[in-house]
């Protein structure tokens, strides 16, 4: 639910920065949507990530051939945008209706017109005709409602599938439920044959973290996968690794982040 470059925010979900008054989500809602909203529209400065594409998904998709892409997750919307700049017909679904709103400003700015947003409960949007609907390039707007041609109805019975599909640092802290395994599997499923599945974590906490939030582990990518229970007649594993990176610390200076990445190709 993050942008990777904007890190050394200190409003970041499981990093705790030590600059602003206390550590982010201390204290505040613990529903999921409530959270993220309250999250979007307190951020300093109207915006709560960087607006620059994840490494990773840049990393993998700068060598795929354009199709379309579903960002679990996806805030303020730069994947979904830098995909849809270089050919995708992207979209993306967020619980919080700010960061969709914003998404769409983004896009609409940026002169991304095949990018698509919804906003709205992810679990209930990846198994419903609204991700249908984005699939085959139907708008949403700002509610999570479908608007185009056809129908919700036409839309659930066909076969939609995506070319790529990615969550990047899709987490939540420990007060806040988040049944994250499932909805990945459930993601899964939305891959068509010969598609990816691309998953970036965090794999450890940030050099200036305080710790740990209690009641959280940090998976491997290894432990990732075996979450996934991805079933290996179905799918071949580019990747399950971790990659480091360089960002700015909340005082300015460069610290390095490890992120967890699994690829996995959904087998034709």
């Amino acid at each position: 639910m993050t942008n990777d470059a904007a890190v050394s925010h200190s409003n970041h979900a499981l990093r705790h920065g030590t600059a602003g008054p206390r550590p982010f989500g201390e204290g505040w809602p613990t529903e999921p949507r409530e959270f993220w909203e309250h999250a979007y529209v307190n951020a300093d400065n109207g915006r709560q990530w960087s607006g620059r594409a994840n490494l990773v998904l840049t990393q993998v998709a700068a060598g795929l051939a354009p199709g379309t892409a579903l960002d679990l997750g996806c805030g303020e919307g730069a994947d979904v945008i830098w995909l849809a700049l270089r050919g995708w017909r992207a979209s993306g679904v967020d619980i919080s209706p700010t960061a969709v709103a914003r998404a769409q400003r983004a896009a609409a700015s940026a002169g991304a017109a095949t990018a698509r947003f919804i906003a709205g409960d992810i679990a209930e949007a990846i198994s419903s005709a609204r991700v249908g609907a984005l699939a085959v390039g139907r708008h949403a707007d700002a509610a999570g409602t479908g608007t185009g041609t056809g129908t919700d109805a036409a839309v659930a019975d066909s076969d939609v599938a995506f070319d790529l599909v990615s969550a990047s640092f899709f987490h939540a802290p420990p007060t806040v439920e988040l049944p994250r395994t499932l909805l990945l599997r459930r993601a899964a499923e939305l891959v068509t044959p010969g598609g990816l599945l691309l998953i970036t974590s965090h794999a450890a906490p940030a050099p200036w973290a305080d710790g740990v939030p209690e009641g959280y582990r940090f998976l491997t990518p290894q432990e990732e996968l075996a979450e996934l229970a991805l079933d290996e007649r179905e799918w071949t594993i580019e990747a399950c690794e971790l990659r480091q990176r360089e960002v700015n610390d909340p005082d300015g200076g460069p610290a390095p982040l490890d992120d967890g990445v699994v690829l996995a190709r959904r087998r034709d």
